[in-house]
Protein backbone atom coordinates (compact mmCIF):
# COMPACT_ATOMS: atom_id res chain seq x y z
CA UNK A 1 0.00 0.00 0.00
CA UNK A 2 1.83 3.53 -0.42
CA UNK A 3 2.36 5.31 1.86
CA UNK A 4 -0.05 8.79 2.68
CA UNK A 5 1.78 12.09 3.57
CA UNK A 6 1.38 13.98 6.49
CA UNK A 7 -1.92 15.24 6.33
CA UNK A 8 -2.44 19.10 6.19
CA UNK A 9 -5.42 21.29 6.70
CA UNK A 10 -5.88 24.86 6.34
CA UNK A 11 -7.72 26.85 8.40
CA UNK A 12 -7.82 31.34 8.27
CA UNK A 13 -7.34 32.76 10.94
CA UNK A 14 -9.26 35.83 10.89
CA UNK A 15 -12.45 33.03 10.60
CA UNK A 16 -10.87 31.02 13.24
CA UNK A 17 -10.79 33.96 16.28
CA UNK A 18 -14.60 34.81 14.68
CA UNK A 19 -15.66 31.65 14.70
CA UNK A 20 -14.33 29.43 17.22
CA UNK A 21 -16.22 26.27 15.63
CA UNK A 22 -13.44 26.02 13.11
CA UNK A 23 -10.86 24.98 16.08
CA UNK A 24 -13.10 23.34 17.94
CA UNK A 25 -14.37 21.24 15.01
CA UNK A 26 -10.26 20.20 14.45
CA UNK A 27 -10.01 19.26 18.04
CA UNK A 28 -13.29 16.94 17.74
CA UNK A 29 -12.03 15.15 14.85
CA UNK A 30 -8.42 14.76 15.21
CA UNK A 31 -6.46 12.89 17.65
CA UNK A 32 -2.25 13.09 18.52
CA UNK A 33 -2.18 9.68 16.83
CA UNK A 34 -2.95 11.21 13.48
CA UNK A 35 -0.30 12.28 11.17
CA UNK A 36 -2.22 15.58 10.95
CA UNK A 37 -1.54 19.11 11.41
CA UNK A 38 -3.72 22.06 11.13
CA UNK A 39 -2.46 25.61 9.46
CA UNK A 40 -3.86 28.71 10.46
CA UNK A 41 -3.11 30.62 7.55
CA UNK A 42 -2.47 34.61 8.99
CA UNK A 43 -0.82 36.37 5.88
CA UNK A 44 -0.39 40.15 7.50
CA UNK A 45 -0.57 39.23 10.90
CA UNK A 46 2.22 40.15 13.23
CA UNK A 47 3.52 37.08 15.18
CA UNK A 48 2.71 38.31 18.83
CA UNK A 49 -0.97 39.81 17.77
CA UNK A 50 -1.70 36.45 16.32
CA UNK A 51 -1.21 34.65 19.32
CA UNK A 52 -2.70 36.91 21.36
CA UNK A 53 -5.99 36.56 19.24
CA UNK A 54 -5.69 33.02 18.60
CA UNK A 55 -5.04 32.07 22.35
CA UNK A 56 -8.67 32.52 23.67
CA UNK A 57 -10.33 30.28 20.87
CA UNK A 58 -7.50 27.88 20.96
CA UNK A 59 -7.99 27.03 24.63
CA UNK A 60 -11.47 26.77 24.24
CA UNK A 61 -11.28 24.07 21.56
CA UNK A 62 -8.81 22.33 24.01
CA UNK A 63 -5.79 22.49 21.95
CA UNK A 64 -3.73 23.42 24.58
CA UNK A 65 -4.22 20.31 26.26
CA UNK A 66 -1.44 17.46 26.17
CA UNK A 67 -2.62 14.51 23.20
CA UNK A 68 -4.58 17.62 21.24
CA UNK A 69 -4.15 17.56 17.94
CA UNK A 70 -0.97 19.74 16.14
CA UNK A 71 -1.96 23.32 15.58
CA UNK A 72 1.00 25.53 13.79
CA UNK A 73 0.21 29.49 12.96
CA UNK A 74 1.09 30.78 9.48
CA UNK A 75 1.99 34.47 10.09
CA UNK A 76 3.15 35.75 6.80
CA UNK A 77 3.75 38.68 4.78
CA UNK A 78 0.82 39.00 2.32
CA UNK A 79 1.97 37.09 -1.40
CA UNK A 80 -0.22 35.83 -4.02
CA UNK A 81 3.28 33.53 -4.76
CA UNK A 82 3.39 32.35 -1.02
CA UNK A 83 -0.63 31.48 -1.03
CA UNK A 84 0.19 29.55 -4.37
CA UNK A 85 2.65 27.71 -2.50
CA UNK A 86 1.07 27.03 0.40
CA UNK A 87 -2.18 25.64 -1.44
CA UNK A 88 0.21 23.40 -3.25
CA UNK A 89 0.89 21.59 0.37
CA UNK A 90 -2.40 21.57 1.87
CA UNK A 91 -4.72 18.51 1.62
CA UNK A 92 -8.02 20.18 2.79
CA UNK A 93 -9.23 23.42 3.72
CA UNK A 94 -11.23 23.65 6.38
CA UNK A 95 -13.62 26.41 6.60
CA UNK A 96 -17.51 28.08 5.93
CA UNK A 97 -16.28 30.67 3.71
CA UNK A 98 -16.53 30.49 -0.22
CA UNK A 99 -13.87 27.93 -1.92
CA UNK A 100 -11.81 31.29 -3.68
CA UNK A 101 -8.57 32.04 -5.88
CA UNK A 102 -6.10 29.07 -5.65
CA UNK A 103 -7.34 27.27 -2.26
CA UNK A 104 -10.33 27.02 -4.01
CA UNK A 105 -8.65 23.95 -5.73
CA UNK A 106 -8.33 22.53 -2.66
CA UNK A 107 -10.95 19.90 -1.24
CA UNK A 108 -12.75 21.94 1.38
CA UNK A 109 -14.83 21.23 4.78
CA UNK A 110 -17.21 23.13 7.27
CA UNK A 111 -16.35 22.23 10.20
CA UNK A 112 -19.53 20.09 10.56
CA UNK A 113 -17.78 17.88 8.11
CA UNK A 114 -15.81 16.84 10.57
CA UNK A 115 -16.09 13.05 10.07
CA UNK A 116 -15.43 13.05 6.25
CA UNK A 117 -12.35 15.31 6.75
CA UNK A 118 -11.39 12.59 9.47
CA UNK A 119 -12.33 9.91 6.47
CA UNK A 120 -9.96 11.74 4.04
CA UNK A 121 -7.10 11.71 6.65
CA UNK A 122 -6.88 8.40 7.28
CA UNK A 123 -7.97 6.62 3.46
CA UNK A 124 -5.00 4.83 2.06
CA UNK A 125 -2.85 7.18 -0.25
CA UNK A 126 -3.52 6.13 -3.85
CA UNK A 127 -1.35 4.40 -5.83
CA UNK A 128 1.14 6.33 -7.60
CA UNK A 129 -0.01 7.56 -11.13
CA UNK A 130 1.19 6.79 -14.09
CA UNK A 131 2.07 10.58 -16.01
CA UNK A 132 -0.66 10.21 -19.00
CA UNK A 133 0.98 13.48 -20.85
CA UNK A 134 4.41 13.14 -22.29
CA UNK A 135 4.08 16.85 -23.24
CA UNK A 136 1.62 19.24 -21.97
CA UNK A 137 0.96 23.31 -22.68
CA UNK A 138 0.07 25.69 -19.81
CA UNK A 139 -0.96 28.86 -21.07
CA UNK A 140 -3.12 32.03 -19.48
CA UNK A 141 -5.75 33.29 -22.07
CA UNK A 142 -7.50 36.22 -22.35
CA UNK A 143 -10.10 36.99 -25.29
CA UNK A 144 -8.05 34.86 -27.42
CA UNK A 145 -11.20 32.95 -29.34
CA UNK A 146 -9.78 34.06 -32.79
CA UNK A 147 -6.49 31.94 -32.68
CA UNK A 148 -7.29 29.33 -29.85
CA UNK A 149 -8.23 26.51 -32.51
CA UNK A 150 -5.52 27.15 -34.45
CA UNK A 151 -3.03 27.09 -31.15
CA UNK A 152 -4.19 23.73 -29.67
CA UNK A 153 -4.23 22.27 -33.37
CA UNK A 154 -1.02 23.42 -34.33
CA UNK A 155 0.60 22.02 -31.11
CA UNK A 156 -1.38 18.98 -31.40
CA UNK A 157 0.09 18.79 -34.65
CA UNK A 158 4.12 18.80 -33.55
CA UNK A 159 3.56 16.50 -30.14
CA UNK A 160 1.35 18.32 -27.45
CA UNK A 161 -1.13 16.14 -25.85
CA UNK A 162 -2.89 18.25 -23.05
CA UNK A 163 -3.44 21.90 -22.57
CA UNK A 164 -3.68 23.37 -18.84
CA UNK A 165 -5.77 26.76 -20.22
CA UNK A 166 -6.19 29.27 -17.18
CA UNK A 167 -9.29 31.92 -18.67
CA UNK A 168 -8.66 35.30 -17.09
CA UNK A 169 -11.83 36.40 -17.85
CA UNK A 170 -12.35 36.02 -21.41
CA UNK A 171 -15.66 37.40 -22.48
CA UNK A 172 -15.46 36.11 -26.25
CA UNK A 173 -16.07 32.81 -27.72
CA UNK A 174 -13.30 31.09 -26.00
CA UNK A 175 -15.36 29.16 -24.21
CA UNK A 176 -17.15 28.09 -27.38
CA UNK A 177 -13.97 27.21 -29.20
CA UNK A 178 -12.85 25.34 -26.37
CA UNK A 179 -15.59 23.23 -25.58
CA UNK A 180 -15.05 20.51 -27.64
CA UNK A 181 -11.74 20.06 -26.55
CA UNK A 182 -12.72 20.03 -23.18
CA UNK A 183 -15.20 17.51 -24.27
CA UNK A 184 -12.00 14.93 -25.90
CA UNK A 185 -10.64 15.23 -22.56
CA UNK A 186 -7.51 17.47 -24.69
CA UNK A 187 -8.20 20.82 -22.38
CA UNK A 188 -8.86 21.07 -19.20
CA UNK A 189 -9.48 24.34 -18.82
CA UNK A 190 -9.76 26.60 -15.59
CA UNK A 191 -11.33 30.02 -14.45
CA UNK A 192 -8.86 31.98 -13.20
CA UNK A 193 -9.64 35.48 -12.71
CA UNK A 194 -8.57 38.69 -11.39
CA UNK A 195 -5.09 41.09 -11.94
CA UNK A 196 -1.22 39.98 -12.46
CA UNK A 197 -2.60 36.36 -12.38
CA UNK A 198 0.38 34.82 -14.64
CA UNK A 199 2.92 33.43 -11.79
CA UNK A 200 -0.20 32.23 -9.73
CA UNK A 201 -1.74 30.26 -12.75
CA UNK A 202 1.91 28.69 -13.69
CA UNK A 203 2.43 27.65 -9.68
CA UNK A 204 -1.17 26.26 -9.28
CA UNK A 205 -0.73 24.33 -12.81
CA UNK A 206 2.81 22.84 -11.69
CA UNK A 207 2.12 21.97 -8.01
CA UNK A 208 -1.77 20.62 -9.54
CA UNK A 209 -0.87 18.65 -12.61
CA UNK A 210 2.71 17.46 -11.25
CA UNK A 211 2.40 14.15 -11.81
CA UNK A 212 0.02 13.97 -14.91
CA UNK A 213 2.85 15.19 -17.39
CA UNK A 214 6.03 14.64 -17.98
CA UNK A 215 7.03 18.06 -19.77
CA UNK A 216 4.87 21.31 -19.41
CA UNK A 217 5.71 24.03 -22.08
CA UNK A 218 5.03 27.37 -20.42
CA UNK A 219 4.39 29.96 -22.80
CA UNK A 220 1.47 32.29 -23.79
CA UNK A 221 -1.14 31.77 -26.33
CA UNK A 222 0.52 34.51 -28.98
CA UNK A 223 3.72 32.04 -29.08
CA UNK A 224 4.29 28.72 -31.00
CA UNK A 225 6.26 25.95 -29.99
CA UNK A 226 8.34 23.52 -32.53
CA UNK A 227 11.46 21.28 -33.69
CA UNK A 228 12.72 23.11 -36.92
CA UNK A 229 12.55 20.41 -39.18
CA UNK A 230 8.92 19.19 -38.56
CA UNK A 231 10.02 16.88 -36.11
CA UNK A 232 7.98 15.53 -33.21
CA UNK A 233 8.70 17.60 -30.01
CA UNK A 234 8.40 14.72 -27.73
CA UNK A 235 11.62 13.29 -29.46
CA UNK A 236 13.16 16.50 -29.99
CA UNK A 237 12.84 16.64 -25.98
CA UNK A 238 14.04 12.91 -25.02
CA UNK A 239 17.89 14.40 -24.99
CA UNK A 240 16.85 17.09 -22.29
CA UNK A 241 15.45 13.96 -19.87
CA UNK A 242 18.43 14.33 -17.44
CA UNK A 243 17.61 18.50 -16.25
CA UNK A 244 14.37 20.39 -14.55
CA UNK A 245 13.88 21.86 -17.53
CA UNK A 246 15.12 23.64 -21.39
CA UNK A 247 14.98 27.18 -22.00
CA UNK A 248 14.08 27.82 -25.36
CA UNK A 249 14.56 31.23 -27.39
CA UNK A 250 11.79 33.11 -29.02
CA UNK A 251 11.80 34.66 -32.76
CA UNK A 252 10.05 37.86 -32.11
CA UNK A 253 7.47 38.25 -35.35
CA UNK A 254 6.35 41.68 -36.06
CA UNK A 255 2.92 42.75 -38.71
CA UNK A 256 4.00 41.63 -41.57
CA UNK A 257 2.88 44.94 -42.93
CA UNK A 258 -0.73 43.94 -41.77
CA UNK A 259 -3.24 46.82 -40.45
CA UNK A 260 -5.80 44.72 -39.85
CA UNK A 261 -6.32 40.58 -39.25
CA UNK A 262 -5.83 38.69 -42.34
CA UNK A 263 -7.26 35.75 -43.61
CA UNK A 264 -6.15 31.98 -43.45
CA UNK A 265 -3.65 30.62 -40.63
CA UNK A 266 -1.96 33.02 -38.13
CA UNK A 267 1.27 31.13 -38.55
CA UNK A 268 1.26 32.00 -43.16
CA UNK A 269 -0.11 35.20 -42.76
CA UNK A 270 2.97 36.52 -40.22
CA UNK A 271 6.22 35.71 -41.58
CA UNK A 272 8.74 38.43 -40.71
CA UNK A 273 10.55 38.41 -37.94
CA UNK A 274 13.27 40.15 -36.09
CA UNK A 275 17.40 39.52 -36.79
CA UNK A 276 18.92 36.99 -34.07
CA UNK A 277 20.93 40.48 -32.68
CA UNK A 278 17.81 42.82 -32.94
CA UNK A 279 17.50 45.07 -29.73
CA UNK A 280 14.83 47.86 -28.27
CA UNK A 281 16.22 49.73 -26.13
CA UNK A 282 14.16 49.33 -22.62
CA UNK A 283 15.96 49.83 -19.32
CA UNK A 284 15.05 46.26 -18.10
CA UNK A 285 16.95 44.70 -21.25
CA UNK A 286 20.54 47.15 -20.59
CA UNK A 287 23.00 44.12 -20.37
CA UNK A 288 24.34 45.81 -17.20
CA UNK A 289 24.59 48.74 -15.35
CA UNK A 290 26.53 52.13 -16.81
CA UNK A 291 26.94 50.91 -20.41
CA UNK A 292 25.64 53.51 -22.89
CA UNK A 293 22.01 53.29 -23.28
CA UNK A 294 22.71 55.28 -26.19
CA UNK A 295 24.36 52.39 -27.81
CA UNK A 296 22.09 49.13 -29.50
CA UNK A 297 24.80 46.56 -28.40
CA UNK A 298 24.34 47.78 -24.90
CA UNK A 299 20.49 45.66 -24.58
CA UNK A 300 20.12 42.43 -24.58
CA UNK A 301 18.09 41.06 -27.71
CA UNK A 302 14.54 40.59 -28.26
CA UNK A 303 15.16 37.18 -29.36
CA UNK A 304 17.37 35.51 -26.21
CA UNK A 305 14.48 36.14 -23.92
CA UNK A 306 13.12 32.02 -23.51
CA UNK A 307 10.21 30.29 -22.46
CA UNK A 308 10.92 27.32 -20.18
CA UNK A 309 9.36 23.72 -20.42
CA UNK A 310 10.10 21.87 -17.63
CA UNK A 311 9.74 18.60 -15.94
CA UNK A 312 6.54 19.88 -12.89
CA UNK A 313 8.45 17.73 -10.37
CA UNK A 314 11.50 18.90 -10.41
CA UNK A 315 10.65 22.50 -9.97
CA UNK A 316 9.87 24.68 -6.68
CA UNK A 317 8.51 27.86 -8.03
CA UNK A 318 8.05 30.17 -11.07
CA UNK A 319 9.57 33.13 -10.93
CA UNK A 320 8.95 35.17 -14.14
CA UNK A 321 7.08 34.15 -16.89
CA UNK A 322 10.23 33.21 -18.14
CA UNK A 323 11.91 31.14 -16.01
CA UNK A 324 11.48 28.71 -12.57
CA UNK A 325 13.60 27.98 -9.44
CA UNK A 326 14.18 24.06 -9.25
CA UNK A 327 14.51 21.66 -6.10
CA UNK A 328 18.15 20.74 -5.18
CA UNK A 329 20.21 18.74 -7.69
CA UNK A 330 18.02 19.77 -10.62
CA UNK A 331 18.32 22.80 -12.91
CA UNK A 332 18.01 24.41 -16.77
CA UNK A 333 19.81 24.30 -19.72
CA UNK A 334 19.64 25.85 -23.34
CA UNK A 335 19.31 24.02 -26.31
CA UNK A 336 22.85 23.53 -26.51
CA UNK A 337 22.73 21.94 -23.01
CA UNK A 338 24.53 25.01 -21.21
CA UNK A 339 23.35 25.73 -17.77
CA UNK A 340 21.30 28.61 -17.69
CA UNK A 341 19.22 30.82 -15.43
CA UNK A 342 17.57 33.72 -15.65
CA UNK A 343 15.05 34.81 -18.06
CA UNK A 344 17.79 35.78 -21.26
CA UNK A 345 20.57 33.98 -22.86
CA UNK A 346 23.63 35.07 -23.75
CA UNK A 347 23.35 34.03 -27.43
CA UNK A 348 20.39 32.69 -29.13
CA UNK A 349 20.24 29.54 -30.75
CA UNK A 350 16.70 27.63 -32.52
CA UNK A 351 18.33 24.67 -33.98
CA UNK A 352 16.82 22.43 -32.09
CA UNK A 353 13.60 24.04 -30.61
CA UNK A 354 12.32 27.57 -31.28
CA UNK A 355 8.96 29.62 -29.95
CA UNK A 356 7.89 31.74 -32.96
CA UNK A 357 6.68 34.98 -30.83
CA UNK A 358 3.48 36.80 -32.73
CA UNK A 359 3.87 39.55 -30.73
CA UNK A 360 1.32 41.85 -32.39
CA UNK A 361 0.06 40.51 -35.15
CA UNK A 362 -1.99 43.12 -36.96
CA UNK A 363 -1.45 46.69 -35.72
CA UNK A 364 -5.49 46.73 -35.12
CA UNK A 365 -4.67 44.03 -32.64
CA UNK A 366 -2.01 44.63 -30.98
CA UNK A 367 -3.65 48.34 -29.78
CA UNK A 368 -6.58 45.82 -28.37
CA UNK A 369 -3.54 43.31 -26.66
CA UNK A 370 -1.99 46.17 -25.46
CA UNK A 371 -5.95 47.73 -23.74
CA UNK A 372 -6.57 44.59 -21.76
CA UNK A 373 -3.08 45.16 -20.12
CA UNK A 374 -0.47 42.23 -18.71
CA UNK A 375 -0.71 39.19 -17.41
CA UNK A 376 2.34 39.59 -15.23
CA UNK A 377 2.14 43.13 -13.97
CA UNK A 378 0.23 45.71 -13.49
CA UNK A 379 2.09 48.21 -15.56
CA UNK A 380 -0.11 49.31 -18.55
CA UNK A 381 1.07 49.50 -22.28
CA UNK A 382 1.75 52.76 -24.30
CA UNK A 383 -0.09 53.07 -27.45
CA UNK A 384 1.75 53.70 -30.19
CA UNK A 385 4.87 54.54 -28.74
CA UNK A 386 5.83 51.03 -27.48
CA UNK A 387 4.13 49.10 -30.64
CA UNK A 388 6.16 51.37 -32.91
CA UNK A 389 9.22 50.89 -30.78
CA UNK A 390 9.63 47.57 -31.48
CA UNK A 391 7.39 47.30 -34.74
CA UNK A 392 10.25 48.54 -36.16
CA UNK A 393 12.59 45.74 -35.62
CA UNK A 394 10.39 42.97 -35.67
CA UNK A 395 9.83 42.93 -39.49
CA UNK A 396 13.36 42.67 -40.64
CA UNK A 397 13.66 38.76 -41.58
CA UNK A 398 11.74 36.95 -43.55
CA UNK A 399 11.31 33.42 -42.10
CA UNK A 400 9.57 30.64 -43.35
CA UNK A 401 10.81 27.66 -41.07
CA UNK A 402 7.04 27.10 -39.47
CA UNK A 403 5.83 26.71 -42.46
CA UNK A 404 6.69 22.62 -42.85
CA UNK A 405 3.19 21.89 -41.26
CA UNK A 406 1.38 24.62 -43.26
CA UNK A 407 -0.31 21.78 -45.42
CA UNK A 408 -1.47 19.45 -42.44
CA UNK A 409 -2.57 22.68 -40.08
CA UNK A 410 -4.43 23.89 -43.40
CA UNK A 411 -6.03 20.48 -43.24
CA UNK A 412 -7.25 20.02 -39.69
CA UNK A 413 -8.76 23.96 -40.22
CA UNK A 414 -10.29 22.96 -43.14
CA UNK A 415 -8.99 25.90 -44.93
Amino acid sequence: MAVRPPFTVLAFADEAIADPSVLRAWGASFRAADDATLAVYAPGWDGNALLAALSPPYAAAGLDRDGAPDVVALPVTPSADQAVELAGTVSAVLSRRPAAGVFGFVPWFAPEAGAQLRAAATAPAPPARTRRHALAICSVVCQEGPYLREFVEFHRLVGVEHFYLYDNGSTDETHEVLAPYVDQGAVTLIEFPGPVVQLAAYNHCASTFRDEAEWIAFMDADEFFFAPGGGDLRDALREFEGYGGVHVNYANYGTSGHETRPGGPLIEAYTLRARDDAAVPYPHLLKAPGLDPADPGSYHALNAHVSSVIRPDRVERCVSPHHWRYRPGWFAVTENHERHEGPITARVSMSKLRMNHYWTKSAEECRRKFERGLADQERRRAWPEEFLRRNTVLNDVADHEILVHADRLRTVLAY
